[in-house]
């Protein structure tokens, strides 16, 4: 369980590094202050989740894979522009792969309650 809680915050945080690279550097808007703030609203549905990744809530890693659906989408439409192709390719990859550790952590927990409530019954 700790392997998967550690893989949900590595491709939590590749998905926050490819964003604030994508806005910083590769396709920036003209203005330091929109570029942090629009930076921090793309942050946002990761960030919400984390709190509850870190205590292994089931109903907050589903709320983590379901964050990732928009990085997903996200992804699909920078891979349309040919500046931004490579890095919606990645965060396509790194949705996914956020998405694929968080379902498998759920199912696990889920396996791991229902055992604990058989035993004990």
């Amino acid at each position: 369980m700790k392997g998967l809680i550690f893989l949900n915050f590595l491709w939590s945080g590749s998905l926050v590094a490819l964003t604030g690279l994508r806005q910083f550097f590769v396709d920036p808007i003209p203005s330091t202050t929109l570029n942090l703030v629009w930076f921090c609203i793309q942050v946002l549905p990761l960030a919400l989740t984390l709190p509850s990744l870190i205590s292994g809530s089931v109903k907050g890693v589903l709320f983590l894979c379901l964050a990732s659906m928009l990085y997903f989408v996200h992804g699909v439409m920078a891979a349309m522009v040919p500046l931004t192709y490579a890095l919606g390719i990645a965060e396509i990859a790194f949705s996914l792969l956020l998405c694929l550790c968080s379902a498998v952590f759920i199912k696990q927990r889920r396996l791991l309650e229902s055992a604990a409530s058989n035993s004990s019954d």
